[in-house]
């Protein structure tokens, strides 16, 4: 799970900012370790569309480019 550090609000965020979020527990994938606790992840708001007040949420899209571990090693995120 991700905990978000950049607040992103559909009304204001634009498309291609950047953002941060938090690994807010160790991942684990068949029994193995992938991702610590407290690991950055690093991305861009890939697509906004605005809400409309009483009638729609709006919606914001993100993608992630770079993992940074706690030891301040990092790994790319390819898209699949």
């Amino acid at each position: 799970p991700l905990r978000m550090d950049t607040h992103l609000r559909s009304g204001s965020t634009r498309a291609g900012e950047p953002f941060t979020a938090t690994v807010s527990r160790q991942v684990v994938v068949d029994g193995r370790a992938v991702l610590p606790e407290g690991a950055k992840v690093e991305g861009r708001v890939t697509s906004v569309t605005p809400g409309e007040r009483g009638r729609k949420s709006g919606e914001i899209e993100i993608g992630f480019e770079r993992i940074v571990f706690t030891n301040g090693n990092s790994i790319p995120v390819k898209p699949r």
